[in-house]
């Protein structure tokens, strides 16, 4: 009976180890967008190709996207199911090719995590992270 003891107080040894390994590891993943040639910037200010800053208005904005990728893992993000690090550049290009336009400001990367599946799950089933790139697509003069 007393190794029964001993066996279980490891078995929660493991279990609570692995779910704070879960916290720090859990929101490892990247994004890129090392591939593209246009201008892309979070704000609504972009460098043109002298090195001007020039300042995009609300008249300029083409189009409005949202694109979104998802990241699997399983044991509470330990064993990693999709790339950590995501090159975003085509996704990108591909906005900017479909209405013409030569740069993307206003760009917002949110990581969104369901804590409710993710503490409730059970251990080997796969659990998911959904990033959110959010931008405009504008035309820009003498860029």
């Amino acid at each position: 009976m007393k190794k029964y003891k001993i066996i279980l107080i490891y078995i929660y040894i493991a279990v609570i180890a692995i779910m704070l390994s879960s916290c720090g590891n859990y929101l490892n993943n990247n994004i890129t967008a090392s591939k593209i040639d246009q201008p892309v910037s979070y704000t609504s200010y972009v460098f043109n190709k002298k090195g001007e800053i020039i300042r995009s208005e609300d008249k300029n904005i083409l189009k409005h996207f949202i694109i979104k990728k998802r990241y699997w893992s399983m044991l509470y993000s330990t064993i990693n199911l999709t790339k950590k690090t995501v090159d975003i550049s085509d996704d990108l290009r591909q906005q900017i090719e479909e209405v013409k336009g030569n740069a993307i400001v206003n760009l917002k990367i949110e990581f969104k995590i369901n804590f409710f599946y993710m503490w409730l799950n059970p251990i080997i089933l796969p659990n998911t992270q959904v990033a959110i790139i959010e931008g405009d697509v504008v035309l820009l003069p003498n860029n």
